[in-house]
């Protein structure tokens, strides 16, 4: 059994899935919203003449008709957007300030054992509090100054390294700042409420952080980083997240992180499915597909001897998409393309 911490072929693996998955997240993001933010904030450029009215059979200007209400729909789904995620992050950051409020704080510097731990684990007394009734044995909270909480309890459940172990761990989260960065994650995953993809990659990075503050213990206290979690872990389970803050003690990460510290190689899993993928991939083809067709602009009537083009067919621009002669073109009499 290793002692030392995970190797270094499990760590480039971690570390490669960490870069994908940040890849992922920004590419998600940026296709998501640069159909409406590159055509009307930014101010792209008209590429497609008004000129061009067909390719083929194929009518562009039936095609852009159809399609503006659903670009149209998009701009108000980004609105949207941008309203929940800072509902959800404000809903988040009320329950973790109504637990602290409700919880009775006990500074460290008040309780030897957890002053000698925080000392050996490198964590400021300033920064350590403890609470008599704590919903997680230890959990990271605040934005620009984050402390570390931790239940009372743990002095008499676990041993004086272990719990080193656990307050180093978390000395890793506040010295990262992850309460604020697992936060702006979060909400830029909501923003795109209408891909759960974003949700999902968001939660699998969440998972790597915690990964990440295990293999800086795991340098000193990987054995009893991992007897603390096996012992907190027959503790009550939280019904629900604490809000904006960082638990120690994620259960459905329970197996990886234990078999990790002691030196056994553990199966990554992923909250990404393949119908979450599936339903993003479409998403986005409406997305940009709606966002080109805004980007062709109609004919000006002043131009066209005739009346604009497709504007006037009584068949509307459903029945006059494929118009201009081949096997699908359409028998309109209004048609000046009908063969």
């Amino acid at each position: 059994m290793r002692t030392s911490g995970v190797d270094r072929l499990i760590r480039v693996r971690e570390y490669a899935r960490r870069r994908w998955l940040l890849l992922a997240l920004v590419l998600l993001i940026i296709l998501s919203t640069s159909p409406v933010v590159g055509h009307h904030i930014v101010g792209a450029v008209d590429w497609l003449p008004a000129t061009l009215e067909h390719v083929g059979s194929f009518c562009l200007v039936s095609l852009h008709l159809l399609l503006a209400p659903l670009h149209t729909a998009f701009h108000w789904l980004l609105g949207v957007g941008v309203v929940v995620a800072i509902a959800d992050r404000t809903r988040a950051t009320v329950r973790a300030s109504s637990i602290l409020r409700g919880a009775t704080i006990t500074p460290a510097s008040s309780s030897t054992p957890f002053l000698d731990a925080a000392a050996a684990a490198g964590l400021a007394p300033r920064q350590l509090c403890v609470l008599r009734d704590s919903p997680v044995p230890a959990f990271t909270a605040g934005w620009l100054r984050p402390r570390v909480y931790v239940a009372e309890s743990l002095g008499g459940r676990l041993t004086s390294t272990e719990l080193t172990a656990v307050l180093m761990h978390e000395r890793v989260h506040a010295d990262r700042r992850d309460p604020l960065r697992l936060s702006l994650l979060r909400f830029l995953a909501m923003v795109a409420f209408w891909m759960p993809v974003l949700r999902r990659v968001a939660d699998d990075l969440a998972d790597e952080a915690e990964i990440d503050a295990d293999s800086e213990v795991a340098g000193r206290f990987p054995i009893e980083l991992a007897s603390a979690l096996v012992t907190l872990a027959g503790g009550p389970n939280p019904r629900q997240s604490l809000g904006s803050v960082v638990e120690f003690q994620p259960y459905d990460l329970l197996e990886r992180r234990v078999k990790r510290l002691t030196g056994v190689d553990a199966v990554v899993r992923t909250r990404i499915s393949t119908r979450a993928l599936t339903g993003a991939v479409l998403a986005l083809l409406l997305a940009w597909s709606s966002g080109v067709m805004v980007l062709h602009p109609l004919p000006v009537g002043s131009l066209h001897a005739t009346p604009p083009h497709c504007l006037d067919h009584a068949t509307g621009p459903l029945g006059h998409l494929f118009c201009k002669g081949g096997v699908l073109r359409w028998k309109d009499s209004e048609c000046p393309h009908r063969a």
